[in-house]
């Protein structure tokens, strides 16, 4: 198995859109007394519409901190799976 580690484009911000937006993965975030703008009381949900993931992706690069997706890859060389059958 191998991991790699991959920096996504612009367009896979979308993953992180539907991950805040998602009331199951964000009830973690619910009823706290916060006051920035898009935040979700009842669900801890927080907006994050796709005309803002370009400034958010600089803002990162300007912090030296980036949004990394993990990709697991399980690759089998079929060369290195050798079956001996002895008769």
């Amino acid at each position: 198995m191998n991991l790699l580690l991959v920096e996504p484009t612009i367009e896979e911000y979308n993953y992180e859109q539907k991950l805040l937006s998602d009331p199951e993965t964000m009830n973690y975030n619910a009823g706290y007394e916060v006051t920035y703008q898009g935040y979700h009381y009842n669900t801890g949900c927080i907006d994050f519409p796709e005309e803002n993931w370009e400034a958010k992706k600089k803002k990162r690069e300007q912090k030296n901190c980036f949004l990394l997706i993990l990709k697991i890859l399980i690759l089998i060389n079929m060369l290195d799976m050798w079956i001996i059958t002895i008769m």
